[in-house]
């Protein structure tokens, strides 16, 4: 089991490296977006993390990290000033590969050594630092995707797709008292944990995310001009912003919308999941399709009966991120703890950057309302009757 989660840390990585690698060296030190870092930052910050939980946290020698732990602790470390601070791509691309091959040596040596502690206990470690990285290589790919955003694309001619009435395939999901959380210690984050028990009332769901083609039938029935379908809140947000469209959506010259990707201008899917949208985006659109975001307890419930499964995008919750009965931060306080603050939405679900190691439905992402950069998108819930 170590060698392959060694060797799943390994090609993680080389995707690190290999983006950096591939992206021109002004790229790499750009902040395309305000709540995203350059590129380049991600890459010293995953080398750093798994120096700094390997050789300080577990081997108790913090001559490794100490003189970088400024940098690349996001606390202390405000995104703006970030670039300015680092080494230039040559340098950076050798100190990682360093770094990187170093601790796939220590955490083998480990291994062997049959070391106990908490950190290492069925493989914690390396799951935890091959998780944080999937989590780091799907940011990189928002990062690249808000980089396309600031080039022209003007001359792109779309297929374009039709709009569509919001789809009527739903499963009515029973009552009954369910278990809600992760059981692998191993595997799951603090806030997956403990596993607890609670009883959910009956309540429909559609089998599917909101598609894009759906997206487009809201947005031609005057979505964004109603203010019917938008809570006081969201309503002000769209004004201020003047908010017409997902985050990625533009329009050729004749009107057709297509995708801008990290690569470039694409056609939508017509039932491909949309994504680019906020909450605020979310819950509205539920409301124009006569039904309500899914609480994440119900959106679990459906994904443990099978009913549901992760798929394209994120898919906002109902409810803010909260701590499970029993919540105890592990291995540190700043992952979840001061989240729970009453201005994160939970969000449930896989977008097409989220890797295997995350991709699981017992996953808790979250994020403010106002985030439309985070491949997020939403599958609508009903009362019964």
């Amino acid at each position: 089991m170590t060698g392959t989660l060694l060797s799943d840390l390994g090609q993680r990585q080389q995707q690190l490296l290999s983006i950096i690698d591939a992206t021109p060296e002004v790229d790499c030190y750009r902040q395309f977006h305000p709540d995203l870092s350059p590129l380049a930052w991600h890459l010293g910050h995953c080398a750093f993390i798994e120096s700094y939980w390997i050789s300080d946290r577990v081997l108790g020698n913090d001559r490794r990290t100490r003189e970088t732990e400024p940098l690349y602790f996001p606390e202390l470390s405000p995104k703006t000033k970030r670039a300015a601070r680092m080494p230039g791509k040559s340098e950076l691309l050798a100190q990682a590969k360093k770094d990187f091959a170093k601790n796939i040596s220590l955490l083998a040596e480990i291994d062997k050594s049959g070391q106990s502690q908490a950190l290492l206990a069925n493989g914690y470690l390396l799951y935890f630092l091959l998780q944080h990285h999937c989590q780091h290589l799907e940011t990189m790919a928002q990062i690249l995707q808000q980089r396309a955003y600031q080039q022209d694309w003007q001359s792109y001619e779309a297929r374009g797709i039709d709009p569509v009435e919001p789809s009527g395939d739903r499963i009515t999901v029973d009552a009954s008292n369910v278990e809600i959380g992760n059981p692998n210690e191993a595997i799951a984050y603090d806030n997956e944990r403990p596993v607890w028990s609670t009883t959910i009332d009956s309540f429909g769901i559609n089998k599917r995310p909101v598609s894009n083609s759906e997206y487009l039938g809201f947005m031609r029935a005057d979505g964004y001009q109603n203010k019917d379908w938008w809570s006081p809140r969201g309503w002000h947000w769209r004004q201020s912003l003047a908010i017409d469209a997902p985050d990625h959506w533009r329009q050729d010259t004749d009107g057709n919308w297509y995708s801008l990707t990290a690569t470039g201008p694409a056609n939508l899917g017509g039932d491909d999941a949309v994504y680019g949208i906020s909450f605020f985006e979310a819950e509205a659109y539920s409301h124009y399709a006569d039904g309500r975001l899914p609480h994440e307890l119900e959106w679990e419930m459906a994904a443990a009966r099978q009913v549901i499964a992760p798929d394209q995008a994120w898919e906002w919750c109902s409810n803010h991120f909260f701590p499970y009965p029993g919540f105890h931060p592990f291995p540190y306080d700043g992952y979840s703890l001061p989240w729970f603050d009453d201005q994160h939405q939970t969000l449930r679900g896989a977008s097409l950057h989220t890797l295997a190691p995350v991709r699981r439905p017992t996953f808790r992402n979250f994020y403010t309302p106002e985030k439309r950069h985070v491949f997020a998108g939403v599958r609508v819930a009903f009362d019964l009757d």
